[in-house]
């Protein structure tokens, strides 16, 4: 009895094959009654050899285990045929050349009349299925970073366009934060003219007419108006060819649009035309004659379909590496012999008749008889141009500026990686410029960002000009560049460096009717190595350029570690740093300090500042402070802090315990600089508008103690939080130049009297003085008095006595975080442009 026959017709053998090749499974029968063992072609391949070409016996199948593996298994088959028990083991196999690979085996008794007629059983591939699971996890792992890291905007949507996944450059093209995108499908954010088209590329995609179609579209953008993108899109399907997913890659070309319709009708023909092609087939027989051929192999063969029937296959089809090498080993004389699969290398090239070479992808089947045997082979092959194009061209645009067409910040900081691996035996010294254009604000403040980014273009080319041709320029974003001088001495950098600045010096930028004549600044350190090295080198040039800057720009200067200045300047630089990645890593955290009566009754809180550093230690804000506000971030802190504190006072509308702990108020610090910044005032005001109920549970603290005067703008503004019912207070008042003018000027709800001031009370007369008077002022005018640093029971006495009945100081309270957790902290805005920079 040969039980694979009687067992699997041909059609469920191939099925059987098939599923045993995807599932790394192989299926065997032992007929406990004849002794006859059959193994499917799957366990053939498991065991390391070619099916059919060996006639198993048990003791044979046996002896491939390993000699720990052996007994368990024999063990196992005399309980099934014994008892007639099921069994499953992980086991240690020793394939047929050599290599020992873990399985599990299973087997299952087939009795009759309670006695054992056979055994069937399976046999899995353990270690192959994990080299998959792994490589496909990898896989995915390689997708998600090429997604998140793409310069370009990605979304995948399901079959129906709701949106799946969409990375930060689609966000930040929209303006819409990500769980909003989530929420919508893409039609709804495509333009009304344009739904049309977009149905009909879905459409055709969902046919399989096209393998993928890029078109010019319109998407909605958060404020209502709209973005032109070109859409590169791509449908998704399953191991089954059933549709899954649309894959669209969008890129802005508003600004150039009216430039690109030509190439864009050059791009979509040609797209067309690619989709169109059919997979090429071509089958030989057991000798390797070619004796079927389609017209689409044809094409891409570039012959005559007679000049490729009847032909060797080796003599019709030349397969070569990306150089034009012939292939290693013959593919179809290995799919003969052993009867398996072979998969070609990635992207192996097919040459034409005309010499080209094509990148194909491709395959090579057995074909196999009813009774098993082979009979010959189908090699199906695909055109992969359009792939390579696009894998080359994404490569491209992960390295390399879009504006400028000059390498990025990626293919900079790999350049300085490269030269700081060099031996040391090669001794070439190496220098690295940063270059920032002066008043580069000013050429997109009078003239438009579209004149902006034509300058950089300009001074792009103007650049590579006058520096060697061994030197390695790249664009690092908005107006800063890196230049990298490859085996140069000191002299060489200098010279560099004034050529620079005199080619861009005598550079005159026309837009419309403004001429704007450019400088620059450069910062030049010497690519050495050691400690962070990378890091290191960008921060000594980034603050050498600072440094140029500083003392008045159109100059360039070397770094030196002995440069106090330098010294300083790297200080500013990397607490700006920290100060931007506490904003967007949320590590900044809001600590509060009651506000209180004499006998400890609850006023009111204020928000206090830190910054965590470690798990259990923060950083007090004296610390950053001041050099945030020589780096202009102060505002983006208090902006930080506005947003927190309106969503706590948000929370304790509903959250009775947070309401509990900030009593009737709660009070923010905003700083005079940020005050007179009207792009704040006009976003605190809409965030006010979107925390209805807590405007008149929050009060605004205005340091004053280095202004001089007050714009109109100011005081309207204030005036502004005021009329919606958001006291203001003048903080540590009786420290600055004009605490009692100020007064006169701006109509403050309060005053806060500076703890230096209490803190002297009992023993400085001019600060009595200011005290007495500070009390007779906020009675006289109505306004409320709280005496900030009350430490001791005679502060709280003096005060007392001077008829100032609200206290705030650590004889009262201690700073210290809310009890009540902030429920998911709000994303702040997208970070203004240069944030980063």
């Amino acid at each position: 009895m040969r039980i694979p026959d009687l067992r699997n017709p041909p059609s469920m053998q191939s099925a059987l094959n098939l599923l045993e090749e995807r599932t790394h499974a192989g299926t065997w029968t032992l007929n406990w009654i004849t002794g006859e063992l059959w193994w499917s072609n799957g366990t053939y391949r498991i065991y390391g050899l070619t099916p059919g070409a060996y006639t198993p016996t048990v003791e044979t199948a046996v002896q491939y285990f390993t000699e720990e593996s052996r007994p368990l298994l024999e063990a196992a088959l005399a309980e099934a045929t014994g008892s007639g028990k099921d069994y499953a083991l992980h086991l240690k196999l020793r394939r047929a050349d050599g290599q020992v690979i873990e399985v599990m085996a299973a087997g299952r008794p087939v009795l009759r009349d309670g006695l054992v007629q056979s055994v069937s059983g399976v046999i899995f591939d353990v270690d192959a299925i994990e080299q998959e699971r792994k490589s496909q996890q990898t896989a995915e792992e390689r997708f998600r970073t090429l997604t998140w890291n793409s310069p370009d905007g990605l979304v995948l949507t399901d079959a129906q366009t709701r949106i799946l996944l969409v990375n930060p450059s689609f966000c930040t093209a929209l303006g819409y934060r990500e769980q909003d995108l989530l929420e919508q499908t893409t039609v709804d954010l495509t333009h009304a003219e344009d739904r049309p088209i977009s149905a009909k590329y879905r459409s055709l995609l969902w046919r399989g007419e096209l393998d993928r179609c890029v078109h010019q579209k319109r998407y909605r953008k958060r404020d209502g108006s709209y973005v032109w993108m070109e859409v590169a899109l791509t449908l998704i399907r399953d191991g089954q060819g059933e549709p899954m997913h649309y894959l669209a890659q969008c890129r802005d070309i508003t600004a150039q649009r009216q430039y690109e319709a030509e190439l864009f009708e050059a791009k979509e023909l040609a797209q067309v035309t690619l989709a169109s092609i059919a997979d090429g087939v071509i089958r030989t027989d057991l000798n390797g004659t070619i004796t079927y051929c389609n017209e689409a192999a044809a094409r891409m063969i570039d012959a005559p379909i007679e000049k490729i029937l009847d032909r060797p296959f080796s003599f019709a089809i030349a397969l070569c590496d990306a150089s034009g090498n012939p292939l290693h080993g013959d593919p179809l004389e290995h799919t003969l012999q052993s009867g398996q699969l072979s998969r070609i290398p990635a992207f192996t090239r097919v040459r034409t008749t005309s010499g080209d070479l094509r990148p194909i992808t491709d395959s090579i089947s057995p074909l196999r008889n009813a009774r098993g045997e082979i009979i010959g082979a189908v090699f199906v092959f695909q055109d992969a141009s359009e792939s390579v194009s696009f894998t080359e061209k994404l490569h491209f645009q992960a390295t390399h500026d879009f504006l400028t067409g000059l390498p990025n910040r990626s293919a900079a900081e790999q350049m300085i990686q490269s030269l700081l691996e060099e031996p040391e035996s090669e001794n070439r010294q190496h220098f690295l410029f940063f270059m920032d254009l002066d008043h580069f604000k000013v050429v997109n403040d009078t003239s438009g960002h579209a004149a902006g980014d034509l300058l950089v273009k300009h001074l792009a080319q103007l650049v590579r000009s006058v520096i060697r041709t061994t030197d390695f320029f790249a664009r690092f974003g908005g107006d800063e560049f890196v230049l990298i001088l490859r085996n140069a001495n000191y002299e060489a950098a200098h010279r560099s460096a004034e050529r620079l600045l005199e080619a861009i010096a005598g550079y005159t930028f026309p837009y419309q009717q403004h001429r704007h004549q450019m400088t620059a600044s450069i910062g030049v350190t010497q690519i050495t190595g050691g400690p962070g090295s990378l890091d290191r080198l960008l921060t000594e040039a980034d603050s050498a350029c600072y440094l140029a800057k500083d003392q008045g720009r159109n100059r360039f200067r070397f770094y030196s570690s002995r440069d106090p200045k330098l010294s300083l300047i790297q200080q500013d630089l990397n607490w700006a740093h920290k100060i931007r990645t506490a904003i967007h890593e949320e590590q900044f955290e809001l600590f509060h300090q009651q506000i209180n009566t004499a006998d400890g009754t609850l006023l009111g809180v204020e928000c206090l500042l830190r910054l965590r550093d470690g798990e259990h230690h923060h950083i007090f804000p004296d610390a950053f402070i001041p050099a945030a506000e020589r780096m202009g971030l102060l505002k983006h802190i208090d902006r930080w802090v506005a947003q927190r504190a309106a969503q706590l006072l948000t929370q304790s509308l509903s959250d009775s315990s947070l309401a509990a702990e900030i009593g009737s108020y709660l009070s923010i610090n905003l700083s005079s600089g940020t005050l007179a910044d009207s792009e704040f005032a006009f976003w605190l005001l809409e965030l006010l508008d979107a925390h209805p109920g807590i405007c008149s549970k929050l009060r605004i603290e205005i340091t004053e103690t280095e202004r001089i005067s007050w714009t109109r703008e100011e005081i309207g503004f204030v005036d502004r939080l005021r009329a919606q019912g958001v006291l203001v207070m003048l903080d540590d008042f009786g420290m600055g130049y004009n605490s009692f003018d100020v007064l006169k000027k701006v109509r403050f709800d309060g005053i806060k009297l500076d703890r230096q001031v209490v803190r002297d009370l009992g023993s400085d007369p001019v600060d009595r003085a200011l005290a007495v008077a500070s009390a007779a002022i906020a009675r006289s005018m109505g306004l409320q008095l709280v005496a900030e640093g009350v430490e001791t029971q005679d502060d709280l006495a003096a005060l007392l006595e001077l008829g100032i009945h609200h206290f705030q100081g650590y004889m009262f309270h201690r700073p210290k975080p809310f009890a009540s957790e902030l429920m998911q902290p709000e994303p702040l805005p997208p970070s203004p442009p240069g944030f980063w920079n």
